[in-house]
């Protein structure tokens, strides 16, 4: 190679097309600093194509020191030219719809944790478990879930259950609705069990003579208790 503070020259060949030379004779550029005495030189190259060059160190070059030759591709700079827009095309290209903002933010869920799930020591014994909870008689109770079923439980239909339920005279699976009485006689039967926690159930135990009030004051419902040796006997007042 040519030392330092000379002036080489750089000529090319196509291996394609080995019979003229593609240029001749481009002024190398010196690496300066410590890397005195290296040289390079900046050439357009075409995708593929395999090459050959010369260097001339000039006629100032000792003897068997003036030629040197090298060979090359342009598949590097070249082929990111061609690619970098195509792989930029296909992004752009990318069906938006089905990669959406969110979806791409679900990729930041996956943690190599949650893969190691899936590993073969893992999957196992998850199988396992799954089986063990899985009896043949709770598998057998699927049978029973149905689209009809299921449907049931759509807003749709519980409001118009209950109403059924709760209804005057209506008919259904209970042969015949609650009508308003029962509904109310059912509803201090719950009070006077003392189960209806915004009207409780206050007794007082005096002897011969007590009471039972739904609330305190006796306001929805008011019974008197009257004990003669040991039983009690109650009515509503």
């Amino acid at each position: 190679m040519p030392l330092t503070g000379a002036s080489p020259t750089f000529s090319h060949w196509s291996k394609a097309t080995p019979g003229a030379p593609i240029a001749t004779g481009a002024a190398m550029t010196e690496l300066v600093g410590a890397a005195g005495g290296i040289y390079f030189v900046d050439i357009t190259t075409t995708d593929g194509l395999e090459y050959a060059g010369q260097i001339d160190a000039t006629v100032g070059a000792a003897p068997g020191t003036r030629y040197r030759m090298v060979s090359f591709s342009g598949t590097t700079d070249a082929r990111l030219e061609v690619d970098i827009p195509a792989i930029l095309a296909d992004t752009n290209s990318l069906d938006t719809t089905k990669i959406t903002t969110a979806r791409a933010d679900n990729l930041d869920e996956i943690t190599a944790a949650r893969l190691a799930e899936l590993d073969a020591a893992n999957l196992p014994a998850d199988v396992d478990t799954l089986i063990t909870r899985l009896s043949v008689s709770r598998s057998a109770n699927l049978d029973f879930i149905t689209s009809t079923r299921l449907s049931e439980l759509d807003p749709a239909n519980l409001p118009t259950d209950i109403a059924l339920v709760l209804s005057t005279g209506s008919t259904g699976p209970w042969t015949t609705g609650m009508t308003a009485a029962q509904i109310a006689m059912l509803s201090e039967l719950w009070q006077v069990l003392g189960l209806d926690a915004a009207k409780p159930l206050v007794v007082d135990s005096a002897s011969p003579t007590g009471s039972r009030k739904v609330p305190a004051d006796g306001s929805t419902i008011e019974q008197t208790t009257s004990t003669t040796g040991t039983t009690t006997t109650v009515t509503r007042s």
